[in-house]
């Protein structure tokens, strides 16, 4: 015990100054420290920093080596925050004396504020608090990183505000709470660093942060998530670089990510994203009442990883589900869709990523995407470029991509599924290559409801369609630049078209219409042009044909409403070759129960028939012109008159080769009545029409025949008709009509295609026109064609002053008595006819004859003679007139002679009632002539009035009349 007193008497002076130091460094640690370090921070922020801070208290331990600050704030000269936080905890191990490294037991921040302020020149608030720097002097690398570590560093509380004025409406956005952990932190070498970072935005959006990171190298690996981040927040920032709202929608997102940076400062970055959900996302304009046009359910990527040293982006799987999207035509022919990009958006920065690679080198980024997948998808289209505006509901939509990549010299599979207008359905199927723009599909198209398309129709035609479902059904190939021989557009397939109506908006009408319009084995191809059918069906076909009464086709008035009328003549333009013409060929067309009605309303009272039952086929249509199609079709007219066509024909090329007959039996003449009463002039009673037409063309030189067959043609009542043809039709009638009743007429047209003049129609009606002309005009000369003896057997020729008939003009007689017999509808008029002067001095002359008893005309060399005619001329006169003669003596013999002969004469000439007489003998005897068979009726044939004969050869003549 006394050593220990001993030693405490010879240390204390030890002791005490190590009290007294203690004390010192305790007194300078707990007061003098914060003193200085609160005077340092103030002058710092003052001086370099030129902003105010606060403090509400600052204490440091000693012995702990643990600095408190509690109540920070630092501020802009003006007051507004720049960064505050409640309270600051760092804590120095003393271990950092010995362990050759800045050691911290804890740093703790709670309740961190920062207010980050990009102002409108584009600067930085908090850039403004790094003071400047001094004059630059040669860098100097440090070998490695001091040696730092931290048991625990908490940020707790967090807040973290933005404020970007760049923009016209300033973006702001707060995380709070944010809390941040980091464990054992070490700038050793390859030491793994783990940290856990979390974050809450006002709006509720979620940041979460967790993983390891090195310093030496530096680098990083973790995980992450972000919640909840909503579409509106992402707007809020882009707002002034778009031109669309986002009113809805919330991301969320998580996944992996491996950081590393080189000793070339090369930047190494992985992300794996196994799911990024994009939900309830819309997008609307920014004028508009604030209905979107795009409204996402839902947008899911799946196994999604990013490489940013290979530069390779690759996703699993997008998946689209529920979307529904607004597309609308314009009047001026753009898209809505277009006004969301914006006109005047300024670009997206780029951000740089460090590599030490020079831009042109490096390589281009790689993107792929396994599967692309929409389902349950909806666009409503709406096209009002077109009036009344078209709008078509696209749904559901089910497409799958495969195999989409960035390389666009890549092809990928296509599989779609499109409901249309809730009954049609577009499936393709196939691949395509979209920088060479190949497809190669399979496309189906079933129940497409035709009358949608109404509005285009009626802008092209004057047409309706009331029903009618379209499909086709084939195989697509196209590429923008094809190698040689295969074309640029290639389909096969078939097409059809079900249960077609339509009316003319003109007459309210049925227009046209199908029960079945199917088209099979189609083989099309673009450069080179090629078009193969192998079968046309057309079941149930219908077709009105009218004209109207200011006489225009309805066809052309619907199809070509600009036209005026296809009635009027036009010039006829010369069709040039089809030596360049697509190539097209149709093996089979089909028709079954085809039908079609015609109307004329120009005509008073109008006219209107129908074909029915039209069936058959034709076959080997081509557009070679060294082919020959066959036509075979059968039909009726109103049911009991039976319709041919049959031949060879080249449809396609129809003015180079056509070799076609058409017949129509026993059709009913009445039906023709609006017709007959305005071109003839009479309505018809009845009657029967065959008729046969033969078309032949051959390389456009037509050859027509047009056999026509009337049965038992009767006439009614006259019309009257200003447009009658100025000619007795019931007389070139009764020409033409047999015995039988019937009527056989043949007319020819023959013409060249090429001529500018040639019109079918109208050549035909001149030909008619001019054979009812000749009829008429010289119906005898028909007569003498058809049974001998020429235009002659319309006259008789006599002697002059007899009746009787000579051989000659009875086998004439013979011969139209056969022809009246042949047309018991004619009917002749015989006219009593003489020539007074030929005939009276024929009959004074058989008079004197009768009455002289010496020759009348002696010999002139024989005076005694002549001497003897003087005397029986004079006895005759004087027992005719009772007195002789008084003749002039002193005059010749002949003289004399004529003297007496012509006193003679006067007195023996005809009264008219011998001349009558000699008239009505003619007559009596013509008309013996040809009753005398008993074939012809006697009251066909008449004697009419007496008339003046002409004379012919020193005969008198009597020309026949025929009605």
């Amino acid at each position: 015990m006394q050593v220990l007193f001993t030693r405490m008497r010879t240390g204390w002076p030890w002791l005490a100054g190590a009290a007294g130091l203690l004390l010192l460094y305790a007194l300078a640690g707990f007061f003098l420290v914060p003193r200085l370090a609160r005077g340092a921070i103030e002058d710092f922020v003052a001086e370099r920093l030129q902003r105010q801070v606060a403090i509400e208290n600052l204490t440091f331990n000693p012995f702990t080596l643990a600095a408190e600050v509690t109540g920070f704030r630092l501020t802009e000269m003006d007051g507004r925050p720049l960064i505050s936080f409640s309270d600051l905890l760092v804590n120095v191990q003393l271990s950092t004396l010995w362990n050759r490294a800045i050691t911290f037991a804890e740093i703790r921040l709670v309740q961190p504020e920062i207010d980050a302020v990009i102002n409108r020149a584009g600067e930085l608030n908090l850039a403004a608090l790094v003071p400047p720097a001094a004059k630059p002097e040669e860098p100097t690398v440090p070998a490695t990183l001091p040696a730092i570590r931290i048991g625990l560093l908490e940020v707790d509380s967090g807040r973290v505000g933005l404020e970007d004025q760049t923009r016209s409406t300033p973006f702001r956005a707060t995380i709070t709470p944010i809390q941040f952990t980091l464990n054992d932190f070490r700038t050793t070498v390859d030491y793994q660093n783990a940290y856990r970072f979390a974050g809450t935005t006002q709006a509720g959006e979620q940041l979460e942060w967790s993983g390891q990171f090195s310093v030496q190298p530096l680098g990083s690996t973790g995980s992450f998530s972000i919640g909840a981040l909503k579409a509106s927040t992402l707007w809020a920032y882009v707002r002034d670089q778009v031109a669309f709202t986002l009113p809805s929608g919330t991301i969320d997102l998580n996944g992996t990510y491996n950081l590393a940076v080189g000793a070339d400062n090369r930047v190494a970055l992985d992300l794996a994203l196994p799911g990024i959900r994009f939900s309830d996302f819309t997008v609307a304009p920014l004028e508009g009442d604030g209905t979107p046009w795009i409204s996402l359910p839902l947008l899911a990527l799946a196994d999604t990883r990013f490489a940013l040293g290979e530069r390779r982006l690759t996703v699993g799987k997008v998946g689209v589900d529920g979307a529904r999207i607004t597309v609308v035509r314009e009047t001026d022919g753009t898209l809505n869709l277009q006004r969301l990009a914006g006109s005047g958006a300024a670009p997206t920065a780029e951000v740089p990523v460090a590599t030490n690679e020079p831009a042109a080198s490096a390589s281009p980024w790689q993107a792929e995407f396994a599967v692309v997948e929409v389902r349950n998808t909806t666009v409503e289209a709406t096209d009002r470029g077109i009036e009344p505006a078209v709008t078509m509901s696209l749904s559901p939509i089910a497409i799958t991509l495969t195999g989409v990549k960035s390389d666009l010299t890549q092809s990928f599979a296509l599989n779609a599924d499109v409901g249309i207008n809730g009954l049609a359905r577009l499936q393709v199927n196939g691949t395509l290559r979209p920088q060479s723009l190949l497809a190669d599909i399979d496309v189906e198209l079933t129940g497409f409801g035709v009358p949608a398309l109404q509005p285009y129709i009626a802008a092209a035609t004057t047409m309706t369609v009331e029903s009618g479902q379209f499909g086709v059904k084939g195989h697509v190939t196209y590429a923008a630049e094809p190698v040689s021989p295969q074309p640029q557009l290639a389909f096969t397939g078939g097409i059809d078209l079900n249960g077609f109506a339509s009316k003319d908006d003109f007459l309210k009408q049925d227009f046209l219409k199908f029960g079945l319009l199917s088209v099979t084995g189609i083989d099309y191809s673009m450069a080179p042009d090629r078009l193969t059918i192998q079968r046309i069906l057309a079941r149930d076909p219908y077709a009105r044909v009218v004209i109207s009464q200011d006489a225009k086709l309805n066809v052309t008035q619907v199809l070509n409403p600009e036209a005026e009328s296809d009635l009027q003549p036009t010039a006829h333009t010369p069709q040039p070759g089809i030596a360049n013409a697509m190539p097209v060929r149709i093996n089979t067309i089909v028709v079954e129960n085809g039908s079609a009605d015609f109307a004329d309303y120009s005509l008073e009272p109008s006219f209107a028939t129908g074909i029915q039952s039209l069936a058959g086929t034709v076959q080997g249509l081509s557009s070679n012109e060294s082919t020959r199609a066959k036509v075979d079709l059968k039909g009726a007219v109103d049911r009991f008159s039976p319709v041919v066509i049959a031949g060879e024909v080249n449809l396609l090329s129809a003015a180079l080769y056509t070799d076609l007959a058409m017949s129509f039996s026993n059709m009913e003449l009445t039906t023709f009545n609006p017709y007959s009463g305005k071109f003839a002039g009479y309505n018809i009673a009845k009657g029967k029409l065959t008729t046969e037409l033969k078309y032949k063309v051959d390389n456009r030189q037509l050859e027509a025949e047009h056999h026509v067959v009337l049965d038992q043609l009767e006439f009614g009542a006259a019309t009257d008709s200003k447009d009658a043809v100025p000619l007795p039709i019931k007389l070139a009638v009764a020409l033409l009509k047999d015995r039988n009743g019937v009527i056989d007429i043949n007319l020819p047209v023959r013409g060249s295609l090429d001529d500018p003049t040639f019109r079918l129609s109208p050549l035909i009606w001149k030909a008619v026109v001019g054979l009812l002309t000749k009829i008429v005009t010289a119906p005898f000369a028909l007569l003498g064609s058809l049974f001998g003896g020429g235009e002659d057997l319309a006259f008789v020729d006599f002697t002059p002053g007899s009746a009787q008939l000579s051989a000659e003009s009875a086998a004439k007689l013979g011969t139209l008595a056969k022809a009246l017999v042949e047309r018991p509808q004619l009917k002749l008029d015989i006219p009593l006819n003489v020539t007074t002067a030929v005939d009276a001095e024929a009959i004074a002359r058989e008079a004197l004859e009768q009455n002289v008893l010496a020759p009348a005309t002696p010999a002139a060399d024989e005076p005694g003679q002549l001497q003897q005619q003087l005397q029986a001329l004079t006895l005759a006169h004087t027992r005719l007139v009772g007195t002789p003669p008084v003749t002039p003596t002193t005059e010749s013999l002949p003289t004399q002679i004529d003297f007496v002969e012509n006193a003679l004469l006067a007195r023996l000439a005809p009264t008219d009632i011998q001349l009558d007489a000699l008239a009505r003998s003619r007559a009596e005897a013509v008309q013996a002539a040809l009753l005398g068979t008993g074939e012809i009726a006697p009251e066909r044939v008449f004697l009419t009035t007496r008339d003046l004969a002409t004379q012919a050869g020193g005969a008198v003549r009597m020309e026949l009349k025929l009605e």
